[in-house]
């Protein structure tokens, strides 16, 4: 007497001989998703995926190390000026660009006032 999984052995051991493909009916598919099988699945397909991420994370041996390019923190490039290390941070603003913003703001505000006063003017005549 052939078992489910005699079945689907035989039937996987044949697509691989012929090189054909293996179409599962519904029983199958669930003997396949069972746990003792799922499971040996799973690791498998995590091994495949987590390998090219190990393979990147190796340590460099002195000679990979050594054909890096140098690594230095001077500008380099045409029209590259000296970054600044004193002064305000990046993204504060002066007091002249703290009025100027404002100002741009209420400006915006304003026109937006008048164009929603202009609508309902149109819509009362």
């Amino acid at each position: 007497m052939k078992t489910a999984y005699h079945i689907l052995a035989s039937k996987l051991r044949k697509a691989a001989r012929n090189g054909t493909r293996v179409t599962f009916d519904p029983a199958q598919v669930q003997l396949l998703m069972s746990p003792q099988i799922y499971k040996a699945i799973a690791r498998l397909e995590l091994e495949e995926l987590t390998a090219p991420c190990r393979q990147d994370n190796q340590p460099l041996g002195p000679q990979e190390r050594a054909a890096l390019p140098a690594m230095s923190s001077a500008p380099t490039g045409f029209g590259i000026a000296q970054i600044e290390t004193t002064g305000p941070s990046a993204g504060t603003k002066t007091e002249q660009a703290e009025m100027d913003v404002g100002l741009a703001a209420g400006r915006l505000a304003s026109a937006a006032v008048m164009q929603v006063s202009r609508l309902k003017r149109h819509k009362t005549h």
